[in-house]
């Protein structure tokens, strides 16, 4: 069956769309969410960046919801996703996607970017609650 029929399937016999499928710390994604960025990134492969049917593409990062999503996305469009170890120094992924005939889909750094950010913001509340706190 395909990408979309079990959707299909899964919304029509037991209506779980609306239901968590992923939690990554404060994130939270239902069914229907992750669905819904695999279709668009799906597309954005297709369109974009030549991606077809047979195609290998190449995830490398870490475990992070954009994994399971970018891992929809090839395969619902029939493509093969070749996981590649998001630790790999350059030479390592250069030989993988020699190696293994693939593009190379990579959101690490976006996510690295989001984490910094998130770090960042964990560690002004964390001082700002110790300031208000210290005179107690």
């Amino acid at each position: 069956l395909s990408l979309r029929r079990q959707r299909q399937m899964c919304i029509r016999d037991r209506n779980i769309s609306d239901l968590t499928f992923i939690v990554f710390e404060e994130e939270r994604l239902t069914f229907s969410e992750v669905h819904d960025r695999a279709m668009r990134l799906a597309n954005a492969l297709r369109t974009q960046c030549g991606i077809a049917h047979g195609d290998r593409v190449a995830i490398s990062m870490r475990n992070y919801p954009e994994w399971i999503i970018s891992f929809m996305a090839v395969t619902s469009m029939g493509a093969v996703a070749v996981a590649m170890n998001a630790l790999w120094q350059t030479d390592e992924i250069e030989y993988g996607l020699k190696h293994s005939g693939s593009n190379q889909l990579d959101w690490y750094r976006h996510r690295r970017d989001q984490e910094l950010f998130r770090r960042s913001q964990r560690r002004r509340r964390q001082e700002s609650w110790k300031r208000r706190n210290r005179h107690t």
